[in-house]
């Protein structure tokens, strides 16, 4: 390229510089990128005890028995039965074993007490027990 200032004329040629070098290769450099890890939560469990109800409703002669005792009351309370479960409750006393039938779990002490008035006013034995889990 040749240009004229004032009496002069001058030649001049495009020359390579570093910086118009390192300009190019910034843009053609990929940029370092920073990964964010998202932070990992933990789960911090808590252990907490749960008090349950059930209701003894009939003392057993032996566990064989449970399955069989389940199904008649059930069949004969059904208005009051009706979404609890059976099981088999095992209590020593001395050298004594007892067996009882309960059914739920219930949700609370109040509904515990209000089902067993509903069985003993119908002539069959309640009993309110409570246990305890740790969840």
């Amino acid at each position: 390229m040749i240009r004229i200032l004032g009496n002069k004329t001058v030649k001049e040629t495009p020359v390579k510089t570093n910086s118009v070098q390192s300009t190019s290769n910034v843009s053609q450099q990929k940029s370092p990128v920073l990964a964010v890890q998202p932070k990992k939560s933990v789960k911090k469990v808590q252990l907490y005890t749960k008090k349950m109800y059930y209701i003894r409703i009939a003392k057993l002669k032996n566990a064989d028995v449970q399955s069989r005792a389940w199904e008649i009351l059930k069949k004969k309370h059904s208005d009051i039965l009706s979404g609890l479960n059976g099981s088999l409750a095992k209590e020593r006393k001395s050298d004594k074993t007892s067996y009882y039938l309960h059914a739920g779990p219930v949700r609370s002490k109040a509904d515990a007490a209000l089902l067993c008035r509903k069985l003993i006013s119908k002539g069959n034995a309640c009993k309110i027990q409570s246990v305890t889990k740790n969840h």
